[in-house]
């Protein structure tokens, strides 16, 4: 029974992401209609979709904890989700109706981007508030089936990741251009109410706690704020910023290489998150075994920071390549993939790095997201046209 609600679990985990992710690039490409193609559009999307994430972290610990029925509460907030993002294609027209109305009295770019913003954050902070919600509601049921952390808890992680680049993906590279944006939406939202709908029907009357309850409150009582856990979390704050500001950047930087397409966006977000996932399935088995976590963590901090400072370096090389295929190859097709293969090995390899420095920090009694704390250069050369 206890094996059977872990995989309802692991699935939930990983669905859920991939799901939300095909969300994220499919209102990419709808912000994009609004605000146009710009790092603008960009910045928007990763606020608000990153603003509901850390919204439902918090609130999904609170609701879990007050729920008198865990598995159904999971199950309904998905069923609510999935209903809503029905009408989330609705929604984005009336928010350019909106705009139209107020926009003959508007002088000022910023605060017509700023009213922008408000609409747009409107419209999403409830979505994305559930889908943050999932994460800490599936590592809390997790727990108590269990009874164990550390290790465990990375391989959540890793399966929340890998779901969502496997989400970015198939979203950029085969919904979009092959079912199209409004049916694309009509898929993922039905996706969300069948799976909250399997969890009513499989977990209806579930259990509710297990020896596992015990010691996550244990875990939970030992926690203390001392100041090498403050400054760790600190230090994934500030982390985190840089390291979204970098994913923005890089967005950019490699539409000069692909266009501005939604390609390029799925990419950089699948690099991205498809790192963390690695990141996290390579410590998690060593986890427990460290003997100084927190050197290791820094070790790898100084990798992040050297090889962040090898891709600024690498503009030229990249620019040079992509010369050198220009005139090489003939096949558009062929020319993409392998532009899409050096732009992902850049990211990943990054990332991977930046996700074992985040569990190491948090197996040491702290978080953190680690990012690079330096920008890129943006490449010279001309977009090959397609």
């Amino acid at each position: 029974m206890r094996r059977k609600g872990v995989a309802v679990l692991l699935l939930t985990v990983f669905a859920v992401n991939f799901i939300s992710l095909v969300y994220q690039v499919l209102w990419t490409r709808n912000i994009m209609a609004i605000f146009g193609s710009t790092a603008l559009s960009i910045s928007t999307t990763l606020t608000v979709f990153l603003s509901g994430i850390a919204l439902g972290g918090y609130l999904g610990g609170v609701w879990i904890r007050k729920a008198k029925n865990k598995y159904m509460t999971m199950g309904a907030l998905l069923v609510l989700l999935g209903v809503y993002c029905f009408f989330i294609g609705s929604l984005f027209g009336l928010v350019d109706l909106i705009y139209i109305s107020l926009s003959g009295n508007i002088e000022s770019a910023l605060a017509s981007n700023l009213i922008k913003l408000v609409l747009i954050f409107a419209i999403l902070i409830l979505p994305t508030t559930i889908i943050g919600s999932m994460f800490p509601i599936c590592t809390y049921l997790y727990s108590i089936e269990f009874g164990k952390f550390g290790k465990d808890v990375a391989f959540i992680y890793f399966l929340d990741t890998l779901g969502a680049a496997l989400g970015a993906i198939v979203s950029g590279f085969v919904l979009v251009p092959h079912v199209g944006l409004r049916e694309s939406s009509f898929i993922a939202a039905l996706a969300y109410v069948l799976l909250g709908a399997f969890i009513l029907a499989t977990k209806r009357g579930a259990p509710e706690e297990a020896a596992g309850a015990e010691a996550a409150a244990s875990a939970k009582a030992g926690l203390k704020l001392d100041p090498a856990r403050a400054f760790i979390l600190a230090a994934l704050f500030f982390g985190g910023f840089s390291a979204l500001m970098l994913e923005v950047v890089w967005s950019r930087y490699f539409h000069l290489i692909f266009g501005t397409s939604i390609y390029a966006f799925s990419i950089v977000i699948a690099a991205f998150l498809l790192g963390l996932s690695i990141g996290s399935f390579a410590v998690k088995r060593r986890l427990e075994s460290l003997r100084n976590p927190l050197l290791l963590f820094a070790y790898i901090e100084i990798l992040i920071g050297g090889f962040a400072l090898l891709v600024i370096r690498s503009s030229s090389w990249i620019e040079t390549i992509y010369f050198k295929l220009y005139q090489d190859i003939e096949n558009f097709y062929l020319f993409q993939g392998i532009l899409f293969t050096i732009a992902f090995l850049i990211m990943l390899v990054r990332h991977s790095w930046a996700q074992t420095s985040r569990l190491q920090s948090k197996f040491s009694g702290g978080r953190r997201r680690p990012g690079a704390r330096t920008r890129e250069s943006p490449l010279r050369s001309t977009p090959r046209a397609g």
